[in-house]
């Protein structure tokens, strides 16, 4: 029969709201006083469920914290698209990954609505692979004319050469774009934008708020100094520069990871969207990773993908040691 009562998660990060960013040997004893788990390995058990739960993050100094309170203030900031505007979505782009996080199980929208993470594909109703395959039917048939439209103006506004085959510039979207995850809400969740304007999502008070960032406030001095930030927390893993034999490359939600919790107010001003704050750090991204810049990215097979919790890197974890 199930334990009624709080989770071993729920109870772990209650403990760490009351007390701060703990270390797992000092959950342990508090989650089994609070007779959440009678397991014969009690640190295992809670390590377990730390690693289910989306709403842990761990320092580098090997404490555990609560995602949403190390974020509160905190605002992502990205550019929609005019697919976006009228679909009244967001795409979860990589340096949207702790903002997922966040909807996915975690908090509301401000004034009490969900927020709901769903694939691109299931959310366009996009055929699958193996039904174009057995369909000979142009895509525009296929998809309809007005989504047709609007996905190739998606193309086009993601920067990517619009092409003269159009067929075969809708099959690869549908293809490359249907496991991607995006944000949506209730109808008018999304404030309306104006011109440059980006749309900001901020965690305050346990909730996911959106709001309209003007173009002034991602430009000044806090700019510089969060990219300086960034810089220097990249190269606890990357090393100072390239010729550092440790990692090459650093996922971005781990950079991100490492924002939050070292360093969080520095996202608590809107910020141009984080991958550029990333370029303007001295790095480069792609594909959700990060690396010195002059990286080849043509050697993905070569890359070597850091565990942060890991020895190897520029300077390790203290609590590796």
């Amino acid at each position: 029969m199930p334990r009624q009562g709080p989770t071993i998660a729920e109870t772990a990060l209650r403990l760490i709201r009351e007390r701060g960013p703990l270390a797992l040997d000092d959950l342990v004893p508090g989650i089994v006083a609070a007779g959440r788990t009678r397991a014969r390995d009690p640190r295992r058990a809670v390590m377990a469920a730390i690693d289910a739960h989306p709403g842990f993050v761990q320092a580098w100094d090997g404490r555990w914290c609560s995602l949403v309170d190390q974020l509160e203030g905190a605002v992502f900031t990205t550019a929609l698209t005019e697919l976006e505007r009228r679909d009244e979505i967001v795409v979860l782009r990589d340096d949207l990954a702790l903002v997922e996080r966040l909807a996915a199980r975690l908090i509301p929208l401000a004034g009490g609505d969900m927020a709901h993470v769903d694939l691109f594909g299931d959310f366009f109703e996009l055929p699958w692979r193996w039904l174009e395959d057995e369909d000979d039917s142009p895509m525009r048939e296929i998809l309809g004319a007005d989504l047709a439209d609007d996905l190739l103006g998606f193309v086009v506004e993601l920067g990517l050469p619009p092409g003269d085959d159009e067929d075969g510039i809708l099959r690869e979207l549908v293809d490359e774009r249907r496991h991607a995850r995006i944000l949506h809400g209730p109808e008018g969740w999304l404030p309306a934008l104006g011109r440059g304007q980006l749309l900001g999502l901020r965690v305050r008070s346990g909730t996911l708020e959106p709001l309209a960032i003007e173009p002034r406030e991602i430009h000044g001095p806090h700019v510089a100094r969060a990219a300086s930030r960034v810089a220097s927390l990249a190269q606890l893993v990357l090393g100072p520069d390239p010729s550092w034999f440790g990692p090459a490359v650093l996922p971005l939600e781990g950079l991100l990871e490492l924002v939050a919790t070292e360093a969080p107010e520095i996202l608590r001003r809107p910020l141009p969207p984080f991958e550029e704050v990333v370029r303007r750090a001295g790095l480069e991204a792609l594909d959700g990773y990060v690396a010195h810049r002059g990286f080849d990215w043509r050697r993905r097979a070569f890359w070597q993908v850091p565990d942060l919790d890991m020895p190897w890197a520029y300077q390790p974890s203290r609590f590796v040691h």
